[in-house]
């Protein structure tokens, strides 16, 4: 109802060449999309009608307001909205949407694992908003939260959401934050006051990332009580909304695996086989060792980190070419990227380039193009 009539207002107003309350109903209209599914192309345009207009306090709101709906998809662009987004609210002194606008540069920061950097933002934040429970909430919930998420520390995450939620608790005027399903999510894998906080989270459910994790939230507690179909379906429900996130979807999955390997639920095993190449790729080393430790615990094959199992030919072996490095060779001589050949052999890319430098040095090659030619002739050694 509130898109029908959004979307009317918009209407209307290009008819009548009204360009501020054009500018109102897309912001509007926005809101709506970032709540409902994330999308952010009306809040773009939005905020490029209030640059033309000379709205440059709405563009700042807008702009951290695209910065929210990015996080989990896009964290370059995310910064860059939430940067220009401070930058604008200093110079008008929107402290609190300030703040906001940096703390949201420190989840970037931590996905990045920038630690400096975090610490920079944090600061920078509660110095511009000390006492204001969202902007609070927000660094227990999105940062902090966050930093235990990429080490799992499940204790840690657990007391950051509470401590988030708390602040949320005591601001009647709070918006639907994005970290309640998670907090719900966690209560209910920790099994303290779980349906409580599911229906207390239902409230926000009006943002879609905080459904899919109450979806999967139920999933947990169908599973324990034996209900697997009901189990499946809800995870599969909450797969689906997250298919546009996907190291998100890996997180959160890899959250649930335990118990849906003892209770019997989704695809535990699945889960992990391809959240690990995704982890190792970007350097979650700490998730990627998750992944095999569930792997094990299942009883499934596990890929071997940093070794290789493929024959050395006699030559290269000559020369001390490794396995693994046979490995890189041929991936290279297919035209992948270093970040291609990562994720294929679920590796870092920073270990790539040190078996790329390797190879370089023990082929006498002057550089990867080298490297290539010679694979692809089929006389690598020389």
């Amino acid at each position: 109802a509130a898109r029908d009539a959004f979307s009317a207002a918009e209407r209307l107003a290009a008819e009548h060449d009204l360009p501020l309350d054009r500018v109102s109903a897309l912001h509007e209209l926005g809101t709506v999309d970032l709540l409902q599914d994330g999308s952010t192309s009306r809040l773009e345009r939005a905020r490029s009608m209030a640059v033309d207009a000379g709205l440059l306090g709405l563009a700042a709101t807008l702009d951290v307001q695209i910065s929210a709906g990015l996080l989990h998809r896009d964290v370059d662009r995310a910064l860059t909205y939430a940067v220009r987004s401070a930058d604008l609210a200093r110079r008008l002194r929107m402290d609190r949407l300030g703040a906001t606008a940096v703390y949201f540069q420190a989840v970037v920061h931590v996905h990045r694992g920038e630690t400096e950097e975090v610490e920079r933002c944090v600061q920078e934040a509660l110095a511009l908003a000390p006492d204001d429970l969202d902007v609070n909430a927000g660094i227990w919930g999105e940062v902090r939260a966050h930093e235990a998420l990429l080490v799992d520390d499940r204790g840690r995450l657990a007391t950051c959401l509470d401590k988030a939620v708390d602040y949320l608790r005591r601001n009647p005027a709070a918006t639907p934050a994005p970290f309640v399903g998670l907090w719900a999510l966690v209560r209910t894998l920790d099994d303290r006051d779980a349906a409580t906080a599911r229906e207390k989270a239902e409230a926000s459910a009006v943002n879609w990332e905080n459904k899919a994790l109450l979806w999967y939230a139920e999933a947990v507690d169908a599973g324990r009580r034996g209900r697997r179909r009901d189990a499946d379906r809800l995870a599969g429900q909450a797969d689906a909304a997250l298919a546009d996130l996907p190291w998100w979807r890996h997180r959160v999955r890899l959250l649930v695996a335990d118990a849906a390997l003892t209770d019997s639920w989704g695809d535990p095993v699945g889960w992990a086989r391809e959240a690990l190449p995704a982890f190792a790729a970007r350097g979650d080393s700490r998730l990627a060792s998750c992944c095999r430790e569930l792997l094990r615990r299942a009883g499934a094959p596990v890929p071997r980190p940093g070794r290789g199992d493929t024959p050395v030919p006699p030559a290269l072996r000559a020369i001390g070419v490794t396995s693994r490095e046979v490995d890189v060779l041929q991936l290279m001589a297919e035209g992948l990227t270093n970040t291609g050949i990562a994720q294929k052999l679920v590796l870092s890319p920073r270990t790539v380039e040190t078996h790329v430098a390797n190879l370089v040095a023990k082929t006498g090659v002057a550089n990867r193009a080298g490297l290539v030619e010679l694979a692809k002739s089929g006389n690598p050694a020389g």
